[in-house]
């Protein structure tokens, strides 16, 4: 693993320089300090310290007696305090454990600071740059050679959705995809059972990483009794923390029918549902696996994503799908162009989604929080205003035909006859998709900035 990092960093891939990498971490050092969303972070880390204080089985009731204090933040979202399965809490209690012994835990009392905040946030981070190398390892696996996989792993730390989702927005979904991604690594090393543990810990995270597990149980298993034994292997984490905590009311009521999760329509299913019909009687030879299950993974991502609703950072499970995808891609350069059309529609949707959290606001709780207006949500804010059209649901629109396209251009009709095909002519594209992608966000955080000091 050393070995690759040092040759990744020092001896460059071409066509992409040692003057890329200084600049990716230019930016992304910048984004990282600079904007950060409060609530999501702050109080799944405040919640996580109750497992310090002994309250392991009433974790989420006596969660739930602080929920006043926070109301002010989501009386607009219809959330809750705690609304995760334990999986996400006692990850962030294990990070956080050193600050108790120490007396400096996060509490419901006494908050978190700045420091420890972003302290949270760097650990997520960690686990961003681990699942890169797993990305990287699977690419080997799957037959791709090092040159193409190197740039299939800067397709996916260079996407603008997910730089946001992780490095702006400060979330922690890359838990899911972590171990997802460990999941789709042993699939490809034909593990039998592996994978299946894999992922039925990401289903602990969130509960979408099942539903792009199901393809591949379908593509790797066509009897129904096996399909049903790996079903439950991958259900039993899931199943655990249900009936461990299935005499919690708060548990019942803010997880199990948290209002957030019931996302799905019945297009949603029906497309799923067809999705995976194809995926079971489909027969394809063994060296067609990796088209076959990335034209079928594509597809939960359009269906999921662009057939539902979706939470901004949710998307970050979507991106190492879409970059593996682009990489044997015929259509390798229009997919990265429409990835900038899709943070835009992303940037439009997600401003209107969450204003006054998700857009400048941000800027609020960064490193130059000292120097922002007071007014800084007052005067031009980015959804609605700077982001014309205030319907949501026209950006949505917009990005579901994205979403197709990639779905279509990644058919297996469409990939490289040869897998390893050079891709080198697409660096430009990279450059600009990255570039171009953040600034449909980072324009108007200047534009609205710059309001708000004006009139202030």
């Amino acid at each position: 693993m050393f070995n690759n990092i040092v040759y990744f960093f020092k001896e460059g891939i071409k066509p992409f320089t040692k003057l890329d990498y200084l600049l990716y971490f230019v930016v992304l050092i910048g984004c990282f300090f600079i904007f950060q969303q409060y609530s999501d972070l702050t109080f799944t880390t405040i919640s996580s310290s109750s497992y310090f204080k002994g309250h392991v089985l009433d974790f989420y009731e006596y969660n739930k007696q602080f929920h006043h204090l926070y109301i002010a933040y989501y009386d607009d979202f219809g959330s809750t305090v705690t609304h995760y399965m334990p999986s996400t809490y006692i990850f962030f209690a294990i990070l956080n454990l050193p600050f108790y012994l120490f007396g400096i835990a996060p509490d419901h009392v006494t908050g978190i600071t700045p420091l420890l905040l972003f302290y949270n946030k760097s650990m997520t981070l960690i686990v961003y740059f681990l699942s890169t190398y797993i990305f990287y390892k699977i690419g080997i696996t799957a037959g791709l050679d090092r040159k193409k996989t190197y740039i299939m792993v800067i397709i996916f730390i260079t996407a603008p959705i997910g730089f946001f989702s992780q490095i702006i927005y400060g979330q922690y979904d890359i838990l899911t995809v972590f171990f997802m991604l460990l999941g789709l690594l042993s699939f490809y090393k034909g593990d039998k059972y592996k994978y299946l543990i894999y992922f039925s810990i990401a289903i602990t995270f969130k509960y979408h990483a099942l539903l792009f597990l199901i393809p591949l149980m379908l593509i790797r298993e066509k009897n129904i009794f096996r399909l049903a034994i790996n079903s439950l292997i991958a259900v039993a984490p899931l199943m655990f923390y249900s009936i461990l905590y299935y005499g919690s009311d708060a548990f019942i009521q803010d997880v199990l029918h948290y209002e957030g999760a019931n996302i799905f329509g019945w297009l949603t299913y029906f497309s799923l549902i067809l999705l995976y019909l194809y995926a079971y009687f489909k027969n394809f030879k063994k060296e067609e696996v990796l088209e076959w299950s990335v034209f079928y993974l594509t597809g939960v991502v359009f269906i999921v994503f662009g057939l539902s609703s979706w939470s901004p950072q949710w998307l970050l499970m979507a991106m190492p799908i879409l970059a593996l995808g682009t990489v044997i891609s015929k259509h390798i350069k229009k997919l990265l162009v429409i990835d900038i059309f899709m943070m835009l529609f992303y940037t439009g949707h997600t401003t209107l989604l969450f204003p006054k959290n998700v857009d400048q606001d941000m800027l609020n709780q960064g490193i130059f929080r000292s120097f922002m207006p007071e007014n800084l949500n007052l005067y031009l804010p980015i959804g609605g205003h700077i982001y014309p059209f205030y319907h949501m649901y026209f950006y949505v629109a917009l990005f579901t035909i994205c979403l197709f396209l990639h779905f279509f251009l990644k058919a297996p009709i469409f990939r490289f006859n040869y897998v390893n095909e050079d891709i080198s002519g697409s660096a430009n594209h990279i450059r600009l998709r990255f570039i171009f992608g953040l600034l449909c966000f980072i324009i108007p955080v200047i534009i609205s900035f710059s309001a708000a000091k004006y009139f202030s």
